[in-house]
């Protein structure tokens, strides 16, 4: 291609040149505000991921509390109900009315507030059911009832089935109690499970928008690397051309900026300086 075509002249002109380099600086400038939308989006989700493992960590705080509470009141349920029962005179088959004095062990489980109010509320309501049969029985050695009269025999059969009744509602309320607290497990655990699933989606998140900056990140790069490229060389076929044939420097910039269209329209196939030179003469 000669230099002093005219068509040449206007088609690749400075001011096209001009304009292909606020081209160029119009999208260095939109890849920064990309760039820095991304930077705020990743703000944003380390700040939410933030605030989703402080709660997770109360969450499971409380969940671990919750549950060892209820796994100490079970054991105490369990430990304290059955030992204190009182001991039944071998001789007279008589409620003797006094109890054993807890053991250091027994007293070392006394640790709940609620668990001691509800045992004394207990201790309290059987030593009322003590008093009622101790009247009773004395009612019945008083009227001299005997298993093998008719009252005695409707009065044994009335204890018997309050016994089984009795009974039957310790185990119903026992097998409630378990129930609830495993539901209540259950649900503590799927929570945590659910919260470290959700931590887990922000991680990936978070990853894949590492990823895109610094992809962005090298894109501005090559771009800007691009730049001062063409403008070290815009300057170096300048000077030289102006030293061998002064005033026709807008021939050299035109050419310049052709070689430098095909360059990024074919980023595969590089040209060297000396190529570019050539391709002016």
């Amino acid at each position: 291609m000669a230099v002093n075509d005219p068509n040449f002249r206007t088609k690749n002109s400075l001011p096209d040149m001009e304009l292909i380099a606020e081209e160029q600086a119009i999208a260095i400038g939109r890849l920064e505000s990309k760039l820095k939308k991304i930077e705020e989006q990743n703000e944003i989700l380390r700040e939410k991921l933030r605030l989703c493992e402080e709660d997770c960590s109360l969450k499971e705080a409380e969940d671990i509390k919750s549950f060892v509470a209820s796994d100490i009141r079970l054991a105490q349920a369990e430990f304290l109900l059955p030992c204190k029962r009182s001991r039944l005179s071998s001789q007279s088959g008589v409620d003797s009315g006094k109890e054993d004095a807890p053991t250091e062990y027994e007293s070392s489980h006394f640790v709940h507030p609620a668990v001691d109010f509800i045992y004394h509320k207990a201790q309290e309501l059987i030593k009322s059911e003590k008093s009622e049969q101790q009247q009773s029985y004395d009612d019945l050695l008083a009227w001299k009832f005997t298993p093998d009269s008719a009252s005695g025999r409707r009065l044994m059969t009335c204890f018997r089935q309050l016994l089984e009744r009795n009974e039957s509602l310790g185990a119903i309320n026992g097998n409630d109690s378990l129930s609830k607290l495993e539901s209540e497990t259950q649900v503590q655990d799927s929570c945590i499970r659910e919260c470290l699933k959700t931590a887990q989606d922000f991680n990936a998140a978070l990853l894949e928008s590492a990823v895109d900056l610094d992809g962005v990140q090298n894109s501005l790069f090559a771009l800007k690397n691009k730049l001062n490229k063409a403008e070290n060389l815009i300057a170096k076929l300048k000077a030289e051309y102006e030293k061998v044939n002064p005033g026709q420097s807008d021939a050299l910039i035109a050419a310049a900026l052709a070689t430098l269209s095909q360059q990024a329209m074919n980023p595969h196939e590089d040209q060297t300086g000396e190529e570019v030179e050539e391709a002016v003469e």
